[in-house]
């Protein structure tokens, strides 16, 4: 599905594989060229085994108690779209509890043989303090 509804449709899969551990969806929503910039544009991961990892690494090393979206704001130019989707995070892991809000940015490239779009880029943008979805 191409446009801004193909663009929302993936970033909804993508949430779905990560919340729900299905690690072989996640994986087929990167473009295996996939670069994630940690926040405030420090390590980089490349590559999409390696992103796929990150999630799970997350997932495995927290309970998430709660975890809200709010709709992504999406411009699309023919084959590359950009989406930010502000969120909320709250989990427990060893440390206790904890949460953040911010926003995430996507690029993504459309895959006309394949009739999907795939992310190829994102960063995390935190909130200075964690705040309530609107």
């Amino acid at each position: 599905m191409a446009g801004e509804e193909g663009v929302a449709a993936t970033l909804a899969r993508i949430t779905a594989a990560w919340m729900e551990q299905r690690w072989d969806e996640l994986r087929a929503r990167f473009d295996p060229r996939m670069v994630m910039v940690q926040p405030g544009f420090g390590e980089r991961l490349e590559g999409r085994e390696t992103v796929v990892a990150s999630y799970r690494a997350l997932v495995e090393r927290a309970e998430i108690t709660d975890y809200r979206e709010e709709s992504p704001e999406i411009d699309v130019w023919e084959t590359t779209a950009t989406a930010v989707i502000r969120w909320r995070l709250a989990w427990t892991d060893a440390r206790g509890p904890g949460r953040h809000s911010g926003r995430d940015l996507f690029v993504l490239a459309y895959d006309s043989d394949e009739g999907e779009w795939r992310a190829l880029w994102r960063t995390t943008i935190l909130d200075p303090a964690p705040r309530a979805l609107e």
